[in-house]
């Protein structure tokens, strides 16, 4: 897609292009605030990524132009309905057909809006909820209150097949604290 966007005489930025060192969520909303088009490559990885959906709810909340290409097959019924009224671009195929239709959306889109005044604020950073327990462990003082819904979280991580190692790890790093009830 990125491919077919720049041979159509567009710039294309996404986060792939971000190196080392660099505040990553930043540079993302930043390049959300400034772009023309806000383009969303419907997958269902992307429609269940969380990160994905703080951006695209950014840039609607920033009155952004939103062009939702589907790239894989989806469940259109099941898309949130901010995003299912927009007419979106079928380019699973990615043949000449869909690359014409492409186009011709491209360039009939509707006129930016201004970005909104106040401006909404930026989304917090998609960061894991383990790692925020992370925080909390080497955190100087555990209050009572903190250590028992650490313990709870911890409880509930340690459940879950993806997330279980972490927790365990966090586990053993909450018994080296002296300050344990």
């Amino acid at each position: 897609l990125t491919v077919d966007l720049d041979a159509l005489g567009h710039t294309v930025w996404f986060d792939r292009r971000l190196t080392g060192g660099h505040d990553w969520w930043e540079e993302i909303l930043s390049g959300i605030r400034h772009c023309h088009l806000f383009l969303f490559a419907l997958t269902p990885e992307a429609l269940e990524s969380q990160p994905c959906k703080l951006e695209y709810d950014y840039a609607l909340a920033l009155n952004k132009r939103i062009l939702p290409i589907m790239l894989s097959d989806i469940n259109i019924a099941l898309l949130p309905i901010s995003l299912q009224k927009f007419q979106l671009v079928d380019y699973r195929l990615q043949n000449k057909v869909q690359a014409l239709s492409l186009g011709r959306a491209l360039g009939s889109l509707p006129r930016p809006k201004a970005l909104p005044k106040p401006m909404p604020p930026k989304p917090d950073m998609p960061l894991s909820p383990i790692a925020k327990l992370r925080d909390l462990i080497d955190a100087p003082t555990l209050k009572p209150d903190e250590q028992r819904v650490l313990i709870t979280k911890l409880k509930t991580f340690l459940e879950d097949d993806v997330t279980a190692n972490d927790a365990r790890l966090l586990l053993k790093r909450v018994r080296e604290r002296e300050d344990l009830l």
